[in-house]
C-alpha cells in the first residue's frame, strides 16, 4: 500500500515522528532562511538620515528645520527610502511641499 505524507500537516497521534526526508528538507529551509537574514541589509540609525525619519513620521516642520539646517534630503534609510520617499506614501503634502521648496 502507498501511503503518501503530507509534510505541512501534524501527523496524527500515534504514527510517530515526521519521516527523515521530511526533517531534512525542513533543516534545508531553516539554514536558507538563516543564510538570507544574513545577507539583509542592516536598518540605518535615525541619525543617518533624520529627514527621512521625518517625513516617515510626518512631521512637517522637524522637516523644515533640518532643511534649514542643511540635513542631506537624499539621505535614504537602510531600506532605501527617502524623504520624499515617505511624503509620496503618506500623501502627505505638507511635507513634499517643504522638501519641493527647498530646490
Amino acid at each position: 500500500m502507498d501511503e503518501r505524507i503530507d509534510v505541512c500537516r501534524p501527523r496524527p497521534a500515534g504514527r510517530g515522528a515526521a519521516p527523515r526526508g521530511a526533517r531534512a528538507r525542513a533543516g534545508r529551509a531553516l539554514r536558507l532562511l538563516a543564510a538570507a537574514w544574513l545577507l539583509l541589509p542592516a536598518p540605518a540609525a535615525a541619525s543617518e538620515a533624520p529627514l527621512a525619519d521625518a517625513a516617515m513620521a510626518g512631521d512637517a516642520n522637524r522637516v523644515r528645520r533640518l532643511i534649514e539646517r542643511g540635513a542631506d534630503r537624499d539621505a535614504a534609510q537602510g531600506d532605501g527610502m527617502t524623504a520624499l520617499h515617505w511624503a509620496s506614501f503618506r500623501n502627505d503634502l505638507d511635507v513634499a511641499d517643504e522638501l519641493l521648496a527647498a530646490d
